[in-house]
Parts: C-alpha cells; sequence; structure tokens
C-alpha cells in the first residue's frame, strides 16, 4: 500500500516533473507524487515549477512525503521539505502552501485532498 509506504520519511526528490508533481525515490524504488490540494493553471507553470526547484534545493533534495491518496500507479500527497532555523529545528515548509503563498497556484476541489486545505484557506 503507497500510503503505508512513506509514513512521513523523508525521500529523495530526484525530479520536478510538472508545476504540481515530482518523483521521489523510497526504499530503492521511483514514485511519480501529485501535490496535494492545489492546482496550477497552464500560464504559471514553469514559475511554480521553479519554485518547486528552489524549494526542493534549499533542502538538499529532502521532502517528507505525507500520502492522502492512492490510486493505481497515481500517489497524491502533502509534500513537505525541511526549513530549520535557529530556534524551529524542526520547522517544515509545505510545497502546496508555498504555491499558494506565491501566489501560483489555486485550492483544488478535489475532495481526497482535504487534511491541510482549511489551513491552506
Amino acid at each position: 500500500n503507497k500510503t503505508d509506504l512513506f509514513a512521513g520519511q523523508k525521500v529523495a526528490v530526484v525530479e520536478i516533473t510538472s508545476a504540481n508533481t515530482l518523483v521521489v525515490v523510497s526504499q530503492g524504488k521511483q514514485y511519480s507524487v501529485r501535490l496535494c490540494g492545489v492546482d496550477v493553471a497552464s500560464a504559471q507553470a514553469e514559475q511554480a515549477k521553479q519554485l518547486l526547484q528552489r524549494l526542493v534545493d534549499s533542502a538538499d533534495g529532502w521532502a517528507v512525503v505525507l500520502p492522502a491518496n492512492a490510486k493505481g500507479s497515481d500517489l497524491v500527497a502533502e509534500v513537505n521539505v525541511p526549513a530549520p532555523s535557529p530556534s524551529q529545528p524542526e520547522e517544515e515548509k509545505s510545497l502546496s502552501g508555498e504555491l499558494l503563498l506565491a501566489g501560483l497556484a489555486k485550492l483544488s476541489t478535489n475532495p481526497n485532498c482535504s487534511s491541510n486545505q482549511s489551513a491552506f484557506q
């Protein structure tokens, strides 16, 4: 079960494939992960992809995947990157939240992605 596979562990991000999809490696296998809770307009896709790349790069290529839903080969998840500060060493940034804050995404209407949507609103 893919939703159990990640269990909030740190995974390596190997590629940002689109404005809301990335490829991660967990236990030696690659998985495509779609960001939960956001939709990115095609006009903003390149900027969104660049922002995701900067965020992942700032975390040395690591992310924490919190699966929300898995259907077939598709995994939809909240993805956070470590963003420690001296006062908060466990701090993380939500990739979906950062896209929303930057104005590069809007809230998704996907009912399978509700865990952080109230916080995003």
